[in-house]
């Protein structure tokens, strides 16, 4: 029994050593590195650390999280011995050249049966690099607003100074301007970049562009060799973050002078009776005073609205001075598409404002009505809804009908948001199938009320049936109380009900002693085969695809098996249809994977 346990112990303590994996960091330094793109090592640890290959030099990346050029990666290993080198990139050719002193096979390598941090080597070399502590991150930061403000333009802004060629991991070169282009990710007008810099002092100076000739004039009172300045004392190793100073000034820049404004207008009336809404603008005294634009005061077609959520309100936020100003909004981009802005909410024929900055407190100015003093009210239009019209036309194709730009036509055209449309009017409000499978639908939107209506193939009317007509025409009543949405149920036209599912069954119900098909398989991948339970009678064979188009064509057959080719076919439904001598007709569906 004690060899029994003894065995089972040392098969549990070799399984518990095999298994056993242990934390390994790479690191290395590439402060001496131009870093164009990843930082990886490759070895012949790839694989056991979960990597599909040993030696990849672009799977394992490596990442420098603080900005301190010492890029590194945590895998879990192991026990083993392993060999790999650092790659400054993703192919061989830049990986490093580890010096003999430290090679193992051109290699580094190291044995691993405890959790193991390995030293930030410098890249291409056996020892660890120059301590970072005389290197820090400094931001540069210049605020282009007071140059927005009084009319100029602010497209690309960089910095330039001596210390281009100290910034940690470029080859830069000293007072080259457009090479550190600074960002303004929040559109506060700050532009700003980071970066790390050994101790020093450097002068600099920021550029509204990327040439000399667009660089600032620095004040007097601030400049040394005209130039701004800075000491960096990395003693302590703290990162620097410069204050935005206004472009060409000493000073940050005032911030109580300009505000946000949110313009809003609601066009839904306009759409309601009819008129088309495609561009919406608003003009006024205000655009010339509009911050990062040279626009001219009222131009119309400028200053764009736009209705993302679809609302029919259309809306856009501009930051400008403080004023009184006067404007109107326009349905388009040119002078007599403007809106008549009613005698009590106008001054000059024209709505108003009057934007005081003290607090720089956005204003959102209300959502009027179109040509209206009234705020509209969204519960006010609960009276619309959306209706998905639907139209099979499997059995229409089936037998032997061709699908031409199929409608939907009735007394509820004229009242459709949005556009122009005259009742019963047929190709107008248009049906589609876009995944094929002969469904045309399409979705619109109108007021409530009762209305007929019926499904035209091009300009051929369909036969509604008694059953479900009122005057021979389809009918349905919209109340839009809960403002859902109305999917009607898909329809055969000339039907009251849905076309039947994928097999058309009228052919396996006829008697015994008439030509009846099969197909096999079905559905089919590359061919199928067509076969014939009654012979007698001569016959020819058509295969449609599900817009109705003519794919294929026997004629003349009796008493063999017929093969139908996919070739050229593309995956779908298609009907096949068998027609006699005696003009009687069969169908059945056809799918083709």
């Amino acid at each position: 029994m004690k060899k029994i346990s003894l065995l089972l112990f040392f098969l549990l303590a070799s399984f518990y050593m095999k298994a056993q994996l242990y934390p390994v960091t790479f690191q290395v330094n590439m402060s001496s590195q131009t870093v164009g793109g990843q930082v990886s090592v490759a070895g012949n640890f790839q694989v056991a650390a979960g990597f599909p290959s040993n030696w990849d030099p672009s799977a394992t990346a490596m990442s420098d999280a603080n900005g301190d050029s010492i890029y590194n990666v945590t895998l879990n290993l192991p026990a083993g011995s392993y060999e790999y080198k650092f790659i400054n990139g993703t192919a061989w050719g830049t990986d490093e050249t580890v010096p003999g002193a430290c090679a193992t096979a051109g290699n580094r390598s190291v044995t691993i049966n405890v959790n193991t941090v390995l030293p930030s080597v410098c890249f291409g070399t056996c020892n660890v690099c120059a301590s970072s502590a005389d290197t820090v991150n400094i931001t540069f930061s210049v605020n282009m607003r007071d140059v927005i403000v009084n009319g100029g333009t602010v497209d690309t802004v960089s910095v330039a100074g001596n210390f281009q060629s100290e910034v940690v991991g470029q080859s830069w070169t000293d007072w080259s301007p457009g090479q550190i282009l600074l960002t303004d990710p929040d559109g506060d007008f700050i532009y700003s970049r980071t970066l790390r810099l050994p101790e020093g002092f450097y002068e600099y100076k920021f550029i509204n562009g990327t040439a000399w000739g667009d660089d600032e004039i620095v004040p007097l009172a601030c400049q040394w060799n005209q130039n701004r300045s800075v000491n960096i004392d990395t003693s302590n190793n703290a990162q620097i973050v410069l204050t935005p100073v206004c472009y060409a000034s000493c000073d940050p820049c005032l911030q109580v002078d300009t505000v946000e404004v949110t313009f809003s207008i609601n066009m839904r009336d306009l759409i309601r009776q009819g008129i088309n809404v495609d561009t919406v603008s608003v003009a006024g005294s205000f655009q010339s005073e509009v911050l990062g634009q040279s626009w001219p005061d009222w131009s119309p077609g400028q200053f764009l609205l736009s209705d993302s959520d679809g609302d029919s309100v259309y809306s856009a936020t501009v930051r400008f001075k403080e004023g009184f100003y006067e404007y109107k909004f326009v349905n388009g981009t040119a002078w007599g598409q403007d809106e008549t802005v009613p005698f009590d909410c106008q001054l000059n024929t024209n709505r108003f404002l009057n934007i005081d900055t003290v607090n720089n407190v956005q204003i959102e100015l209300p959502t009027v009505c179109y040509s209206s003093c009234i705020v509209c009210n969204p519960s006010q239009y609960t009276d619309t809804i959306q209706v998905t019209f639907r139209l099979d036309m499997r059995d229409f194709i089936i037998a032997g009908g061709t699908v031409n730009s199929p409608s939907v036509a009735g007394n509820f055209l004229s009242e459709v948001i949005g556009q122009s449309w005259t009742d019963w009017s047929p190709l107008q409000a248009t049906l589609t199938d876009l995944d094929g499978d002969s469904i045309y639908t399409t979705t619109l939107r109108f007021l409530e009320g009762n209305y007929q209506y019926k499904f035209f193939n091009a300009v051929t009317q369909e036969t509604v049936p008694a059953a479900c007509a009122q005057n021979g025409n389809r009918f349905f009543s919209i109340d839009t109380s809960n403002n859902q949405s109305i999917s009607m149920q898909a329809v055969c036209f000339s039907s009251c009900s849905a076309c039947a599912a994928i097999v058309i069954s009228a052919a396996e119900n006829l008697a015994s002693d008439e030509p009846i098909m099969e197909i096999y398989p079905n559905p089919m991948s590359h061919s199928a085969t067509v076969r014939l339970k009654n012979n007698r009678e001569a016959y020819s064979l058509s295969v449609y695809d599900s817009k109705g188009s003519l794919c294929v064509q026997v004629n003349a057959l009796a008493g063999a098996d017929i093969i139908i080719e996919k070739g050229a076919l593309k995956s779908g439904i298609y009907f096949a249809r068998l027609r006699c001598e005696n003009g009687k007709s069969f169908s059945k569906v056809l799918m083709i994977e």
